[in-house]
């Protein structure tokens, strides 16, 4: 009983921490209308209950929490969900765009307007919440919303610019999933209680009609990287946990089938298996990830054991493993000659086990390296800066697949390695600072091997005197490389050799090195690897058994051929008879038939 109870108050200090990130209440709508964790009191702002049918008669400035933007007004609101579920059911806040122009204020955080409360002066927060436009017929004249956002009591906040164009739709009827765009905003709080109020600066009463949806505030988020075993049954597994903000020192808990607790949230040495993450800080303040998953690799399997007549071929194939494989045979087979090949064709003369082994195979271990789960498992001293970099902000970078929409001042030739994927892209300092570690990674590693870093990397604006990057491994310099000068060029770095020494642990980072010059410090990176040859000592066996003395059934080709008359009118005529065996290509002569 008492260890059922531990698990118990465990698992509800996780989700207690998991549901207590959202210090906003109610941003969702699910739990009321206005003065239920938010408040509407701007001039014009009405509110609609949402009609037992569909009717169009919004007017600008009602507004709505409704299912889908359609029941409103039916006319010109297009059919969708809202962002939490989806799927239908959940609530969504609906605005038919205000043309007053003194730019009322529509949404206030508090539900009497005051304010978020309860924030740690000098913390770093972020706010966010969901927005797309719900208009459903674009046309001349039409403009979407405009949402200005304004704090109170907060400093430092990014992105410098606070107005938000609402995206127009993909359709006629707006996508529940493509649609919704993020917009969200860092802030230091400068005051237990900050404000924050949302407002609309498009007066157009045309086109002017968008919906919102799961406002949040929160510490500013950490983040994870892991690595899975390197091969089956290896329990050399790893997660490490970084804190983006917060008051240190930190705490590090991980629960799963390794448990263990530190204070520098690196967990090497796991075996397989889900866990959960949980990253405090000095002031109890919680970040909890749930559900990681460390995935045991595949093991090889073979095609099933088979029986073949004394003289014939078959083919063996080895599946899953590191995808890489040696092929041996017991007792030497000389038809097994593509022994690198996942199939063969062999002939044995006698019964013979194939072994497929797993080969050598470079294993990288950089976690999101091609940044395709977007801004996770790295550290950087730059701002993220979501969606885009309009203001030309200093010291900050973007997870983009094209660096133009993230700032239009970079060409939109400047894309993602491949063409598609994500990249990260830096908007360099142009004043004299140390140098910035743009991109870091904690790394677990074996002492004493030798490991290859490399990484892709492309100037987003031509410079004549182009910046330095400057790669460290656990604080120590192993490579500079200067930015290419052309721009939208894709890079490899040199391959940098590093032997880990008495080191279990690299703590890499892509530094940006020369600062103080306008537009030399602006690259994207790409591919970044750090490898090592790994070999995994597992195999698979297949038998091939020759049954000997039995001889497959011929396949016979008759062949005669006769000159003259073949039929007579009496007696007997001799033909001469070609039988080919094409199994195995012998011929047999039949001189009577």
């Amino acid at each position: 009983m008492k260890k059922i109870t531990i698990i118990i108050l465990l698992n509800l200090f996780l989700i207690s921490s998991l549901t207590a990130q959202n210090l906003l209440t109610n941003g969702s709508f699910e739990l009321g209308g206005n003065g239920n964790g938010f408040l509407v009191d701007g001039a014009g702002y009405t509110f609609l209950p949402v009609p037992t049918t569909p009717t169009a008669n919004t007017t600008a400035g009602n507004y709505g929490f409704v299912t889908n933007p359609f029941n409103l007004n039916p006319a010109s609101f297009g059919s969708s969900t809202d962002h939490t579920t989806a799927s239908g059911g959940g609530k969504m806040m609906v605005v038919d765009g205000s043309n007053n122009t003194s730019s009322p204020t529509f949404w206030k955080a508090g539900s009497t307007g005051t304010g978020i409360c309860g924030l740690v002066v000098g913390k770093r927060y972020e706010f966010s919440f969901y927005l797309k436009s719900v208009y459903k017929l674009p046309s001349v004249g039409s403009t979407p919303a405009t949402i200005r956002v304004q704090f109170n009591n907060a400093s430092s906040i990014l992105p410098a610019s606070n107005v938000t164009i609402a995206p127009l739709p993909s359709s006629a009827q707006p996508n529940a999933t493509s649609d919704w765009k993020k917009v969200s905003y860092a802030f230091t709080a400068t005051n237990a209680c900050v404000n924050i109020e949302l407002s609309n600066l498009n007066t157009n009463s045309v086109g002017n009609d968008f919906a919102l949806d799961d406002f949040s505030v929160s510490l500013a988020s950490a983040t994870y990287s892991l690595n899975n075993p390197t091969c089956n049954g290896a329990n050399n597994a790893s997660i490490v946990g970084y804190p983006f903000a917060g008051t240190p020192p930190y705490r590090y808990a991980l629960v799963g089938p390794s448990a263990s607790n530190n204070t520098t949230g690196v967990f090497p040495t796991l075996q397989p298996g889900v866990y959960n993450l949980t990253i405090i800080d000095a002031t109890n303040v919680s970040s909890v990830f749930n559900g990681i998953v460390i995935e045991q690799p595949a093991v090889i399997t073979t095609t099933p054991d088979t029986v073949i007549p004394a003289g014939s071929s078959t083919s063996i194939s080895a599946f899953g493993g590191t995808g890489n494989y040696v092929w041996s045979a017991s007792p030497p087979d000389p038809s097994l000659t593509a022994t690198v090949n996942a199939t063969n064709i062999v002939s044995p003369t006698a019964t013979t086990v194939y072994t497929a082994t797993a080969a050598p195979y470079l294993r990288n271990l950089v976690f999101n390296g091609d940044f395709s789960q977007s801004n996770t498992g790295f550290e950087s001293e730059a701002n993220q800066i979501i969606p885009t970099n309009t203001t030309n902000i200093t010291n900050s970078y973007g997870i983009v697949t094209n660096a133009n929409i993230w700032n239009s001042f970079y060409s939109n030739t400047c894309l993602a390695s491949g063409g598609s994927g994500g990249m990260l892209i830096y908007n360099g300092q142009n004043t004299s600072v140390a140098t910035t570690k743009v991109w870091c990674q904690k790394i677990p590693v074996v002492a004493n091997t030798n490991y290859d870093f490399s990484y892709l990397v492309q100037s987003l604006s031509a410079s004549a005197n182009p910046t330095t990057l400057e790669v460290t491994i656990n604080g120590v310099v192993v490579n500079t490389t200067l930015l290419p000068v052309t721009s939208c060029n894709w890079v490899s770095s040199a391959i940098i050799p590093w032997n880990s020494g008495s080191a279990v642990l690299a703590e890499i980072c892509i530094r940006d090195k020369l600062l103080a010059i306008a537009n030399n410090n602006n690259f994207g990176l790409d591919n970044i690897q750090l490898t090592t040859l790994t070999t995994c000592s597992i195999s698979k066996s297949v038998t091939v058994s020759v049954v000997l003395g039995q001889q497959p059934a011929a396949n016979l080709q008759v062949s005669i051929s006769e000159s003259g008359v073949v039929c007579v009118p009496s007696g007997t005529k001799t033909l001469t008879a070609t039988y080919t065996d094409l199994r195995k290509s012998d011929t047999y002569l039949q001189p009577t038939l």
